[in-house]
């Protein structure tokens, strides 16, 4: 034998009472509140703000992309407008309108290159609000400003500028504010392509309502959905006079 000490063994832990180790538990099925809170946990997550935001741009994308584009959802709710004939009075927003006639020639400021003549709205309006409807940091003239459109067999008809150009009948100069209670003659000018030569031509008049700005609570008048469809032909025809 070796002259080195042996080291002894390291004793074990003692063994448990009542002899063999016992196996571990299983863990105990989550009770039916628990359940509940890991759902709802799970649940407000996926309806965060952000989420549903996002939910809905794709469901707007989807269904546009399924109605065949913007254009399309816009013809059809122009389709649901009233029809108003020419001379006939009606109410959109804070005036009272009536479209008199329409002329086309190429004779005009407004036109260049591929809009080589200028359409011609000529129309009675009378701003019945209290209020004069004028160019500003909160307003605009509303009748240049989006309430006036052109289609042609429901398609938009392509303009040079986006809106159109309002001139006093009086002496041909631009409109400026809108005062109350005074009816007044005007004209509205668009630069249009070559081709628009024809009677299905519609103007589309959007009503404005007066609403309050949640951002910082002053009143201003938004431009709305389409109220009437006027056919600019008829006994009084435009057809290049």
């Amino acid at each position: 034998m070796s002259g080195e000490d042996t080291p002894s063994p390291t004793p074990g832990p003692p063994p448990p009472e009542g002899g063999a180790a016992k196996e571990p538990s299983q863990p105990s099925a989550p009770s039916f509140s628990e359940r509940l809170y890991r759902l709802w946990t799970v649940t407000k997550d996926l309806l965060s703000v952000k989420n549903v935001v996002l939910a809905l741009m794709v469901l707007v994308i989807v269904v546009v992309g399924l109605t065949r584009g913007w254009d399309t959802a816009l013809a059809e709710v122009e389709n649901e407008a009233s029809h108003t004939a020419l001379g006939e009075e009606f109410a959109a927003g804070p005036f009272t309108l009536t479209v008199n006639d329409a002329t086309i020639d190429d004779d005009c400021l407004d036109a260049f290159g591929d809009y080589p003549q200028c359409l011609r709205v000529i129309f009675t309006a009378t701003n019945t609000s209290d209020r004069a409807i004028e160019d500003s940091a909160f307003a605009t003239h509303l009748l240049d400003s989006g309430m006036l459109s052109l289609e042609e067999d429901g398609e938009r008809i392509p303009t040079a500028l986006p809106h159109p150009r309002i001139e006093r009948a009086l002496d041909g100069l631009t409109q400026g504010a809108y005062q109350p209670g005074i009816p007044g003659d005007y004209t509205a000018i668009w630069a249009v392509p070559a081709a628009t030569q024809t009677c299905d031509v519609n103007l589309i008049v959007r009503d404005a309502t007066w609403v309050k700005s949640a951002l910082d609570g002053h009143h201003y008048w938004r431009v709305d959905d389409p109220l009437t469809v006027i056919t600019l032909c008829g006994e009084k025809s435009w057809q290049n006079r």
